[in-house]
Order: structure tokens, then sequence, then C-alpha cells
């Protein structure tokens, strides 16, 4: 995954994409009690980060009958908040050396840790970790009961080529308490099947970050290194991740 050296447009593009998607869930009666918090991300957060922050409050929004706001700022808004990425996360009180040893991958998803005010949620990865943030927001989803289903899963056979998602039937009226430092077991993650190849967005979903991977989430790219196959990360355009790989690359 690539952070753009241009982030403001691209994070603009970014949010402008997410907000106007639809999500193609299952029927879902949302929440009537449901009151979740405001989602907050820093103004200074990474094009990844402003993704993901737009993706948890599109998805908690569609779980909810009450809006679900979405705030970028350096200051927290008054209230409970979801703080998104490193920035926001450290803002609200967690202290950094909670984040200390997250690898690219790794991440963190808490309302427990020393800091973080009751109520408040922190879902982040590490300092300028290019894509932890990102698959924190997806597994915040999964504990909370969505889903995002294989090939064919729970569709008929006339679409069985369509990725299906599923929102819960019976969305929690509050986001439960948590505590979750995750490491992924493995460096690379990906495969050659049509649905991670043509799918991308999904792949991201997934955990997937080789090539295949996070083709929703713009001015992010996933390089594969030649020899070793685990994923590379370069600052600069595609042409100059190819340079420094010595060879192809692919979006």
């Amino acid at each position: 995954l690539l952070r753009g050296q241009n982030r403001a447009p691209l994070a603009s593009a970014m949010l402008a994409s997410a907000m106007l998607a639809p999500l193609a869930a299952a029927a879902l009666v949302a929440s009537a009690a449901a009151a979740y918090p405001t989602v907050h991300v820093s103004s200074s957060a990474s094009a990844v980060e402003l993704f993901a922050a737009s993706e948890l409050r599109n998805y908690l929004g569609n779980m909810s009958s009450a809006e679900v706001t979405l705030h970028i700022a350096d200051e927290k808004p008054d209230g409970d908040v979801i703080a998104v990425g490193f920035d926001a996360a450290t803002g609200l009180g967690l202290a950094a050396s909670e984040l200390d040893g997250l690898k690219n991958d790794s991440y963190v998803i808490s309302s427990k840790k020393s800091g973080i005010p009751s109520g408040s949620f922190v879902v982040t990865g590490g300092k300028a970790s290019a894509r932890g943030t990102m698959f924190a927001a997806y597994d915040f989803l999964r504990l909370l009961g969505c889903k995002f289903l294989a090939r064919g899963s729970g569709v008929p056979p006339e679409v069985a080529f369509t990725m299906q998602e599923e929102l819960p039937a019976s969305p929690p009226s509050t986001i439960p308490p948590v505590d979750v430092t995750y490491h992924p077991l493995y460096e690379y993650r990906d495969n050659n099947e049509w649905a991670a190849a043509t799918l991308p967005s999904w792949a991201g979903k997934l955990g997937y970050n080789g090539p295949s991977a996070h083709g929703a989430a713009p001015g992010t790219m996933a390089v594969t290194c030649k020899r070793s196959r685990s994923l590379c990360v370069f600052q600069g355009s595609l042409k100059e991740a190819a340079a420094q790989l010595g060879g192809r690359s692919r979006r």
C-alpha cells in the first residue's frame, strides 16, 4: 500500500467516493435505539486513515437509524468518539507507547487501555502505518457483526460471482467494550483467485496486502518484491516504486 506524496487531493477524492458509494449489503432493519459515537480522525491523517474513518462512518450509519458523524479536525469533538488513526488515538489520550511495536499491518482496537475516556474507542495502526488502520476498521466492523462473504456464499446461483456483505440483522444498540491487539501471522497475504483479483476492495476487507488488494482506496498501492514476495512500501509514484524494485510492479 502506498501513501501518495500529495495527500490532500487524494484524501478529498477518496472521501467523496467512499461517502457516495452504496453498500452491497443484505436487507437490514436499523437499530432504532443505536446511538453510536462520532467517528473522529485527525486533520493530519493519511489518506488511508481518512478512508478507514469514512468506511466506519458509512457502515455504522447503515446500522443505526441515527446519523453517525464523521469529524475531521485536530481536536476531538465533545462526547464519546471512535478515534481512527494514530494522531486521533494519541490525541484522545492513548499513550503512544501503547502502539510501539506495531508493524505495518498490526493494529489496536480498544476502549479499555489507559488514557481512553470511558465510552470512547481507538481504532488504529502504528505510527506511519500504511495499512494497519484500514485493517483495524474492517475488523472493528466484524466485531459488531458485519460479514464480508466469499464468492457465492448466501447468494442465488445467477449472481454467484458477486461479493455479498451482510450487516447484522439486529445491530447492537451500543458498542461493547473491546481490547484487541492484532499482529498478522503472515507477512504476505494474497492469492490469485478470481475474487481477489477482480474485487480488490473485498480482498482488502479480508486483510490481503498483496497486489490484488486495496484498489478501492485511492492513493494506495501494493507492490511485491521480486525475490522475497513480501510486500514493499514506497513513498512516491508507481514508476518510482518500480524503479526501486528493479522490475515490474502491479497496481
